[in-house]
């Protein structure tokens, strides 16, 4: 469930690893790999969050949704600084 995964992102940015860690792994059991994508990214799956990110991105681009676009390319741009890439060049 997204809430599972907003919890771990949160706890992320607390600091709190450990306990961020049970909650995704809790979303992973009950939501769409695409809304545990942050928090997998930066829990230290950053392979696998850079290519959820890419899917993510394709997708939304066939909506007519621009807050799930919007979305798509922050999560992608997140995941891109975790990889140590250059934001800017990707996105030129």
């Amino acid at each position: 469930m997204w809430f599972c995964c907003n919890v771990a992102r949160a706890l992320l940015e607390l600091g709190r690893d450990a306990e961020a860690e049970e909650w995704l792994d809790r979303g992973r059991e009950t939501a769409a790999s695409v809304e545990a994508l942050p928090c997998a990214a930066q829990c230290g799956e950053l392979e696998a969050g850079e290519r959820l990110a890419r899917e993510t991105v394709a997708l939304a681009d066939e909506t007519d949704m621009p807050n799930a676009q919007a979305g798509a390319l922050t999560d992608l741009a997140w995941v891109l600084v975790l990889l140590g890439h250059d934001v800017r060049a990707e996105f030129d």
